[in-house]
């Protein structure tokens, strides 16, 4: 199998993954979850405010490297 080949199929793979119903949803929840969890916080919880941001980053940043 060549390089481009290599490519094309690790694409279709992803592809499959992130249309995946399952991995939709459970993106969905984790980002609705932490945004639930920061507007609970209290306003001087700022190290709180700043792990749940940092959560939320992970997460996106896991979606976009897929």
């Amino acid at each position: 199998m060549t390089r481009t080949e290599e490519i094309a199929q690790r694409g279709r793979e992803a592809l499959f993954v992130l249309e995946n119903p399952a991995y939709i949803e459970a993106v969905e929840k984790f980002t609705k979850d932490i945004r639930a969890l920061r507007l609970q916080l209290s306003p001087r919880d700022t190290e709180g405010a700043t792990k749940l941001v940092l959560m939320e980053q992970a997460v996106e940043k896991a979606r976009r490297l897929m």
